[in-house]
């Protein structure tokens, strides 16, 4: 926008300036009042002359109004129109001097106009959904200077449906019955207080129904094969085969962060570094028996990121025992590995530059789940064909009534829409065949009672990538039309919370006789896994579960319930990975890539008495801590809320047969300063093997560790007055620490013994009523 500044005789409203050469003219200059809308780029520009001389200089001010920056010396005066709530003006006053130093000055008025802004409408990605099969359109509206007054949703190409909850932004329609592929349009159209409308487009394509075919069960290797899945859900930069027969290899990337709605000012959600360097899991699984074969598995990486200068597979501590690597070509990004034993979980790791060398971690990451086959299994395959089986295949809707009247659920190959779903108590099977990919969470915490024989189990697939961060299953009832954000837990302002009883689990039973075998969780909303037994003096038998995709903080692993033995498990939390509230536990062969946030085993958050858990042959292929907050560790209890006068003796507590590789920030913290009451007693920490704990200056670096020039950051706190290993009584309450023993406790290379273990040891604080306490042998 160019305002011109006329320059003429006699003008009205200029002012002279009186000098001492009376024979000077003094310039003259006039301006109009101009109308301006606001946020456009304004240039007032003079076009003066002197009758006598010249013009040598212009000064420009501003008098009033919302204030803008601009250089008051030019000739010209050019600024941005303010973004304004309502019209404003804005007054200025320009000066101008000729060669004899005689001025001439005039004021004049800009008038800013309120603009509306349109709204934004997002009608959501594009979507392929099977036929028949309930569809849910998810967009988003804003108006960032004013109110949404009216959403409407409208179809806008393919065939008919009807349109359910048009008038929100989550509307739905189940799709139709079709013979191929058939697209169908919708538009989201919303309009603000003002009259002002925007619409976007998206397109959900249907498919064909098909049934998939489940492999030989009594074949001695089983591939799976999926249903319809969205492109982020299948991973584009790995491929992996077995005898020339590729496998599906599916992904978990960070969830958007509008799906962590209701945050309050100042908190996140914990993954903003993984969004920022884009990571991401892939895994890929079969299932074969080990006692008459190996299986040979072929890898390739097929996404660019550099040269390629090695191959890892993890745990290394299990080459030659678990697998062998048969060959590797680094020009052509491929691996070739032998898998030896079945129910291992492998981590093959690409050293490019997407691989960030100091936390010695892929920022692309690509896990092998090697399953026994299910004939080995606990649990026995249901008779998907009985009349106690509510049979559900791939498109089906799901019919929460049928449930009821059936004893068995079986979830069939293929993508199944679940939501939210609170097991009947008449079911005492719910089985996941290999390709079944449920999205929701499956909940058989029965509160009106224990219950008894109940069995989840499978080779597929609960993901809960539909839910909110911290997901609020009280507000997933049936019928429920709420927007996603208001299905969150939240505080008494509104604020996202975390709420233990509410929160939605991906996995949830709390029963008698409980076994839970063979499946794969992913996206948690919350915590992830509550199954536990009911009773003291029950059992749980929990069995060949993966647990990975976990970006976000609550996002804990496993609730280790009395009485549970726990086996073959992979555990990728972001939280506690095993909270040890419980007795009479055990969790044996396991694997976990802890992320930067929460102990691997936690034995805190309020005291408490445990007593009799076994804990042996754990593979920690990465822990991810930037930082020594109070709740990292190999073994840690974490005190708080600090103030806690609840007494508790957690006792008989053995560790053996540890290895953890990279990085970790710290291994063992014990302490009882704000839980006054709290006793360790009878702790044996045997075999334990840990590749390089980084000093506090070297921890620095590697929270800064830069990757592509970026960089990867984390939540880790950083200050030189948090501890490193520590075990520490502070004789302020009846609590008391007693013989914990380190039988071959290895650290950065060295045997810890009680003369090095504070140095070579790291540990910090060594404090107990008598040294005999912690031994190192």
């Amino acid at each position: 926008m160019i305002l011109s500044v006329l320059t003429a005789c006699g003008s009205s409203n200029q002012r002279a300036n009186e000098t001492e050469d009376t024979s000077n003219q003094v310039p003259t200059i006039s301006v109009s009042p101009q109308i301006i809308d606001e946020k456009t780029q304004v240039e007032v520009k003079a076009d003066s002359a002197d009758e006598d001389g010249t013009v040598e200089r212009f000064q420009w001010q501003q008098l009033s109004g919302t204030q803008v920056s601009f250089n008051g010396e030019l000739s010209s005066l050019n600024f941005q129109a303010p973004s304004v709530t309502s019209d404003e003006t804005l007054s200025f006053r320009v000066t101008v001097t000729d060669n004899d130093g005689a001025k001439a000055s005039t004021d004049f008025p800009v008038l800013i106009k309120n603009i509306n802004q349109p709204p934004v409408a997002l009608a959501g990605p594009d979507q392929n959904i099977i036929s028949e099969k309930l569809v849910n359109l998810q967009g988003t509206v804003s108006d960032t200077d004013g109110e949404i007054q009216s959403i409407a949703w409208q179809q806008t190409s393919g065939p008919n449906v009807q349109l359910l909850n048009a008038d929100t932004v989550e509307a739905s329609f189940v799709a139709p019955d079709v013979n191929e592929d058939t697209e169908l349009t919708f538009t989201l159209h919303a309009t603000d207080n003002e009259g002002a409308t925007t619409s976007d487009n998206v397109i959900v394509t249907v498919k064909t129904i098909r049934v998939i075919a489940e492999p030989n069960r009594s074949a001695d290797l089983q591939i799976y094969t999926f249903g319809e899945l969205p492109a982020v859900n299948l991973s584009e930069k790995f491929s992996v085969s077995i005898e020339d027969t590729e496998l599906t290899v599916l992904q978990t990337i960070p969830p958007v962060p509008s799906m962590s709605p209701k945050l309050k000012p100042g908190t996140k959600d914990g993954a903003d570094s993984y969004r920022n360097t884009e990571r991401s899991f892939a895994w890929s699984q079969f299932s074969f028996n080990a006692n008459i074969r190996h299986v040979d598995v072929d890898i390739t990486k097929l996404a660019d990121a550099g040269t390629v200068t090695d191959i890892i597979v993890r745990p290394t501590s299990l080459s030659g025992v678990a697998y062998q690597v048969l060959d590797k070509d680094l020009g052509k990004k491929t691996i070739k590995i032998r898998v030896l034993q079945s129910n291992r979980k492998l981590s093959i790791e690409f050293k490019d530059n997407r691989y960030a060398p100091l936390k010695d971690i892929p920022l692309d990451s690509l896990l092998l789940f090697a399953d026994r086959t299910e004939a080995e299994d606990i649990a026995p395959v249901p008779d998907k064909a009985a009349s106690t089986t509510y049979l559900v295949e791939n498109g089906d809707a799901f019919d929460r009534e049928k449930a009821k009247t059936k004893a068995v659920v079986y979830f069939a190959p293929g993508t199944h829409e679940l939501s939210y779903w609170e097991v009947p108590a008449n079911v005492k099977h719910v089985y996941l065949a290999g390709g079944a990919y449920v999205i929701g969470a499956i909940n058989a915490d029965h509160n009106s009672g224990p219950g008894k024989g109940y069995t989840i189990s499978g080779r597929g697939i609960i993901s809960g990538e539909k839910f909110p961060w911290r997901a609020d299953k009280t507000k997933y009832y049936t019928g429920s039309t709420l927007p996603l954000a208001e299905r969150v837990c939240v505080d008494e302002n509104n604020y996202s919370n975390g709420c233990p009883r509410e929160g939605i689990k991906l996995l949830d039973a709390e029963q008698d006789e409980l076994i839970v075998e063979g499946l794969t969780l992913v996206n948690g909303s919350f915590y992830v896994f509550g199954a536990e037994a009911d009773s003291n003096n029950s059992w749980a038998k929990i069995s060949n579960i993966k647990m990975l995709g976990n970006w976000r903080y609550n996002n804990d692993g496993f609730d280790v319930g009395t009485g549970t033995q726990m086996t073959d498990c992979f555990v990728s939390a972001m939280d506690d990975a095993f909270k040890i509230y419980h007795s009479n536990a055990s969790i044996k062969d396991c694997v976990v890539w802890q992320m930067d946030n929460g102990g691997i085993f936690q034995f805190g958050w309020f005291p408490k008495t445990v007593n009799n858990v076994l804990i042996e042959n754990i593979h920690v292929v990465h822990t991810e801590w930037t930082g020594l907050n109070k709740n990292r560790g190999l073994a840690n209890l974490t005190e708080r809320p600090a103030g806690d006068a609840r007494s508790g003796q957690i006792s008989n507590i053995t560790m053996r047969n540890v290895w953890m590789e990279g990085p970790t920030s710290r291994v063992i913290y014990l302490r009882n300063e704000f839980y006054p009451n709290q006793s360790y007693n009878n702790w044996l920490f045997e075999n334990i093997y840990v590749d390089y704990m980084p000093t506090y200056e070297e921890l620095v670096d590697i929270k800064n560790e830069k990757i592509n020039g970026r960089v990867i950051g984390g939540n880790g706190q950083l200050q030189n007055t948090l501890l490193l290993n520590a075990i520490e009584d502070f004789d302020n309450g009846s609590g008391n620490i007693s013989n914990i023993r380190f039988v071959n406790f290895n650290l950065n290379g060295s045997l810890i013994t009680d003369p090095n273990k504070t140095s070579t040891g790291m540990f910090e604080k060594l404090k107990t009523d008598n040294e005999e306490d912690v031994t190192f042998e």
